[in-house]
């Protein structure tokens, strides 16, 4: 999957305007972050919902606890790894073994020097970092708290879009075996949550890179032992993002956006159009976010990013604010929200959603008026 990067904040010129947005706020709607406002969280922000007393799990690359805009909001971290000897590949969880003790003393995955050790913190800075203006960061569900699965090993081989000048160069990879024992981890962790009420209950789960194969109908067959994890999820009403890839692909999307129950987010360009580099398609993709020029932090800079990895955040951590307020609302109630609240953008082939927190919370409290749900907290 290619990650694009755009600028490193006061090094570059400034961001072109926005000529379309996706909502209409008011000036005092602002967040001072482009796609923030393109999202429409300042409202709900003015509510007083940004995600406090819940938690989101990013499962990625090492998220780092001690990052300016997330110091303290990781609550709980573990590490996942391959370690193939003759295959090339080595795990960069610490001694080499799975840690998922949910100790937070550091990286749980503390050897990671590599091209994207840092992605993991990147996408939990966007969706639930802390307001930090001397990085221009500040995440959506900003009151959120973070549980971190890092999910890479390392390889041998070099970096597809470079050449392998040193070590550090080697690529990192993702097997599903992994993803599916942070997804276990993930589930025990909501379980024990809500058996002791100690913690904030997990509501969300990013998955904050694409897999392998591109597939324009559901992929549950191909994928079975993902498949019945994710499912085990689901069934606990925890909401699962995904992103669709960055193949410019029109009509196929990457594992696992394309598994059933997943939220498979695309990306928008800064004019609300969609990207020409986001996967999307029509049978499978309904949602798509802001996922060019996004505001994150890398090795303790801020960074503007773009791609259907920094996009995802976006969407799920709309979704955390959107369960704040309508805690008792299922996980599908919310989604349907979330697909139904914003502006209607096409590629020419199909049509999709643009991501608007203001509007899905519109039509939340438009359906609580006529007594069809639970009205907000």
């Amino acid at each position: 999957m290619r990650l694009f990067c755009l600028a490193i904040i006061g090094l570059a010129a400034s961001l072109t305007d926005i000529s379309t947005a996706l909502c209409q706020n008011s000036p005092t709607d602002s967040t001072g972050l482009e796609d923030l406002d393109l999202v429409g969280v300042g409202p709900l922000w003015a509510k007083g919902y940004d995600g406090n007393g819940l938690a989101l799990a990013v499962l990625d690359s090492p998220v780092d606890p001690s990052a300016v805009p997330i110091a303290g909001k990781v609550v709980l971290q573990a590490c996942f790894g391959v370690e193939i000897k003759d295959g090339g590949v080595t795990s960069i969880c610490p001694d080499g073994k799975d840690r998922g003790d949910g100790e937070v003393t550091g990286h749980a995955a503390a050897t990671c020097d590599w091209q994207g050790c840092t992605h993991g913190t990147s996408v939990a800075v966007v969706a639930a970092g802390n307001d930090t203006p001397a990085l221009r960061v500040k995440g959506v569900a900003k009151g959120a708290q973070i549980v971190a699965a890092q999910v890479f090993s390392v390889t041998n081989e070099c970096q597809a879009w470079g050449a392998c000048v040193k070590p550090t160069d080697r690529a990192l990879i993702s097997f599903q075996t992994t993803l599916i024992r942070a997804l276990e981890w993930v589930h025990a962790a909501v379980l024990e949550q809500r058996s002791t009420q100690v913690g904030p209950e997990i509501v969300a789960v990013i998955i904050g890179s694409g897999g392998s194969g591109q597939y324009s109908t559901s992929c549950n067959e191909a994928n079975p032992f993902l498949t019945k994890q994710v499912q085990s999820l689901l069934a606990e009403d925890v909401a699962i993002f995904a992103p669709t890839g960055n193949d410019g692909y029109s009509d196929q999307v990457s594992s696992p956006a394309c598994i059933s129950g997943v939220i498979p987010i695309a990306a928008l360009d800064k004019s609300g159009k969609l990207a020409d580099f986001s996967n999307r398609n029509p049978l499978l993709v309904r949602l798509a976010a802001p996922g060019v020029g996004v505001h994150t932090v890398s090795d303790g800079r801020g960074i503007l990013m773009s791609g259907t990895t920094l996009a995802t955040p976006l969407a799920a951590g709309s979704y955390v604010i959107l369960k704040q307020a309508f805690p008792d609302l299922s996980r599908v109630e919310i989604a349907q929200a979330l697909e139904r609240g914003g502006n209607r953008v096409s590629d020419g082939i199909a049509e999709y959603t643009a991501l608007s927190l203001s509007g899905a919370f519109a039509y939340l409290e438009h359906k609580k008026s006529k007594h069809d749900i639970v009205g907000a907290h």
